[in-house]
């Protein structure tokens, strides 16, 4: 073929929609240790994710995914909704595409055995996550208490740090969630306030930023369904098998999966709509109240726009994927 030949093919090639489009990257989602996202590594395991397309990346704390996503070194994030409120200064076209699930018991204070009344905490130690959640569930047990920030020394903890410091007694107390929280138990900590006293105050969500969602749509629409499937799978069709799978997956039991997945309740896809849809939906309206506890205290710099926080809790992307 000659030059010219080739430079004309070459031209032609270049205006064929994907002809020389290069293939794209794995879509790559945060994760953490939080047992509430554990339907899609089922649906993973079950082959409803394709590995080709889709990967969940795995986080030790919440803190180190945040900055992941911030810095788009993964396109979604499986995150608490209070600290996706943190993000829509940096991203303010941040869409929630799923409920993931709701904290129904999984996020709680563990204090050591001698401590049995929240009265008892003035003056004691309580460690935890330095994270939006952490601080927001800290403030509810003090007012529950009857007590303020100037009442107890807490300290900040990385997620890996809470199992250690709680047994040897660094802590008198400790901020926490399943898997770590169950354990702790398990060795005589005492669940003294946890969010089946809050309800529905707290709750995890998948995010995306609204032109990854749109640039890769039917990658997207298959982790919505995978999630759904792998949800199906856990509740309905063979929970013994799924306790197994993540028992083996996070080197524990299925005796103590199964209590801590009695801390989590999650939506299927009719509360999803529930949650989204309306004239003012549930999950904008927890946003904006979260929003404004948040500023008030100065979580966030100022006060998020409205417009932000009604795209972020809008059905539309779910009803995208999923009509």
């Amino acid at each position: 073929m000659d030059l010219k030949k080739y430079f004309l093919i070459s031209i032609l090639c270049l205006n064929l929609t994907g002809c020389l489009e290069p293939p794209q990257d794995v879509l790559k989602i945060g994760s953490n240790l939080w047992i509430g996202y554990e339907p899609l590594y089922l649906a993973r395991n079950l082959g409803y994710l394709s590995p080709k397309k889709v990967r969940i990346v795995d986080y030790q704390s919440t803190t180190e995914s945040m900055l992941a996503f911030r810095n788009n070194l993964i396109d979604g994030l499986m995150i608490s909704l209070n600290e996706a409120i943190t993000l829509l200064p940096f991203i303010p076209d941040l869409r929630a595409i799923l409920i993931l699930d709701v904290s129904d018991g999984g996020d709680a204070l563990i204090t050591q055995s001698h401590i049995t009344e929240l009265n008892q905490l003035k003056g004691k130690t309580i460690g935890g996550e330095n994270t939006i959640l952490s601080q927001f569930l800290l403030q509810k047990i003090l007012n529950k208490a009857g007590l303020s920030l100037h009442d107890v020394k807490f300290i900040s903890l990385t997620w890996d740090k809470h199992e250690t410091a709680f047994l040897s007694k660094q802590v008198d107390g400790i901020i926490s969630a399943d898997p770590i929280l169950s354990y702790l138990v398990e060795k005589g900590g005492i669940n003294l306030f946890n969010s089946r006293h809050i309800s529905e105050q707290i709750l995890d969500i998948l995010v995306v930023r609204e032109d990854i969602l749109q640039n890769r749509k039917v990658d997207w629409k298959m982790v919505a369904e995978a999630w759904f499937k792998g949800l199906n799978f856990l509740e309905k069709q063979q929970p013994e098998m799924a306790l197994k799978y993540i028992a083996e997956r996070k080197n524990t039991t299925p005796e103590l999966i199964l209590n801590m997945i009695k801390g989590v309740r999650f939506p299927n896809l009719d509360q999803n709509y529930y949650f989204l849809g309306g004239g003012l939906p549930i999950l904008q309206q927890r946003t904006e109240a979260m929003a404004d506890w948040m500023a008030y205290y100065g979580y966030v710099p100022q006060q998020i726009p409205n417009n932000s926080i009604s795209s972020l809790a809008s059905i539309d992307a779910l009803s995208e994927l999923i009509p």
